[in-house]
């Protein structure tokens, strides 16, 4: 069975020919289904258009064009577009590109009874995220050896509220299971893509997953990769992944998916006060407000970064 596969593709670059690259892994696939591809140029400095160049007119893409918004709310416009005949919508970022049997592999688990999949992958080719993440996933069984697809044995959820190895280039869900989850575009720095898969895990049931690195990550725009730590913007990207392990545990959690979750808001209070401290001490100015924001979510956050002030303060002094 061959389904309908819709890609959601949102643009925002400085350098060309990325696009052009991604889109051409897709149309090149292996025994590839029916595709749809959808792009939304969310303002980008390189036009879309431009970097399709000869793709521009291909008649399995659809180019949508709006004002910057954001990740979240491009991929939103793509998702409101998709046609009524999907049943599968995967995601591919602009810098991204897939390996020629991706498809092949999210078709044969969908095949299979799968509503959601998902691959591993690598920013730095010496180690993989599932590598540094979820190790365990490589000791499970595939009930496809032939293309090494194997079943989640654990509930969605818990990959997205432990150490997560989900990335939207790497996903594929089933259209029927998410047609009304949309991504939350007030997360601009980071966890847009983790609220989402929260919103998706409620209705899924059955996850597949390769550990074979079949998505090639790349190195253009990234407001995730850009917020380094010890900057301002390291500790904005803190601020996001707080308010969303908060957000969470205001769920129905399970005790060991709440223990989980409370272990990550602690540290996350550390890596915040770090990241604020260190680029006050290289910049010579307080972020007053961004430390308020995160007190409103989390009060002992000034506790903490009295702490951290003191013992970074020690260390300069001591050489």
């Amino acid at each position: 069975m061959y389904p309908n596969v819709a890609v959601v593709i949102p643009f925002f670059q400085r350098e060309r020919g990325l696009l052009h690259r991604a889109v051409s892994s897709v149309l090149s696939q292996k025994d590839s289904p029916a595709i749809s591809i959808v792009i939304v140029d969310d303002g980008s400095p390189v036009s879309a258009r431009d970097d399709l160049g000869d793709l521009a007119s291909h008649p399995q893409i659809l180019l949508l064009q709006q004002e910057n918004g954001g990740a979240a709310l491009a991929r939103n416009t793509a998702l409101d577009h998709v046609l009524p005949s999907t049943d599968i919508v995967a995601f591919l970022d602009s810098d991204d590109w897939w390996s020629p049997v991706h498809l092949e592999k999210i078709v044969a688990a969908f095949n299979a009874g799968a509503e959601f999949y998902f691959c591993d992958y690598t920013r730095d080719e010496r180690t993989t995220t599932f590598q540094v993440t979820t190790p365990e996933l490589f000791s499970i069984e595939p009930f496809r050896k032939d293309i090494g697809i194997a079943w989640l044995d654990r509930p969605m959820f818990d990959l997205v509220i432990g150490k997560c190895p989900l990335a939207p280039s790497t996903c594929a869900y089933s259209w029927s299971k998410g047609k009304r989850v949309r991504f939350d575009s007030a997360f601009r720095r980071s966890c847009e893509d983790r609220k989402f898969f929260a919103g998706l895990s409620m209705n899924i049931t059955k996850v597949a997953f390769s550990t074979n690195c079949d998505v090639h990550y790349g190195i253009g725009v990234n407001i995730f990769g850009s917020a380094i730590w010890g900057t301002i913007a390291g500790a904005e990207r803190v601020l996001d992944t707080a308010r969303f392990h908060l957000g969470m545990s205001r769920c129905n959690l399970s005790d060991d998916q709440r223990a989980l979750n409370d272990i990550a808001i602690v540290s996350l209070d550390r890596e915040f006060a770090e990241n604020v401290s260190v680029s006050t001490l290289r910049a010579h100015q307080f972020p007053f407000g961004l430390v308020s924001e995160y007190a409103n979510l989390r009060p002992g956050i000034w506790t903490v970064l009295g702490s951290v002030a003191i013992r970074l303060a020690w260390k300069r002094i001591a050489g």
